[in-house]
């Protein structure tokens, strides 16, 4: 469940990207996700990984490495760290979300593109650099 999760969201994000329209990928998000990044916001916060040009449906055919144990925190949010290794460009992901009505919806969302042999030299590299995060209001 947790990799078709993350699944989604790289295709969202690639649909979202291709398409230039980020207002499917808002809308099936968590309601403070919504509240928070209007369909403009989410174009200028996609703009680092748009611009690398990676094709973030290539993880469709790779299982996702955590770099932090998948977890649910205190206010009942799962969080799932870490990339997939793609050569040569590695797709690294932080992403939250919120059990509404039933189904896990997107409440925070950063991803990123890195070299692969940057992300070996480093693993902790998704914690540095200029990862576009798109926030809701819960202040995260």
């Amino acid at each position: 469940m947790r990799a078709r999760l993350i699944w989604s969201t790289m295709i969202a994000v690639e649909q979202a990207n291709e398409s230039g329209n980020y207002s499917v990928m808002r809308d099936i998000a968590a309601p403070d996700f919504q509240t928070q990044n209007d369909p403009a916001k989410l174009t200028a916060i996609f703009a680092g990984i748009r611009a690398t040009n990676v094709d973030l449906s290539d993880t469709l055919m790779l299982s996702p490495t955590y770099t932090q144990t998948p977890s649910v925190d205190a206010q009942g949010m799962m969080h799932l760290v870490g990339g997939f290794g793609l050569r040569p460009t590695a797709i690294l992901f932080d992403l939250t979300f919120q059990w509404v009505t039933n189904r896990w919806k997107l409440y925070r969302v950063a991803m990123g593109a890195r070299s692969i042999s940057s992300v070996q030299a480093d693993p902790g590299v998704q914690r540095k650099g200029s990862r576009p995060p798109a926030r809701s209001g819960s202040g995260n």
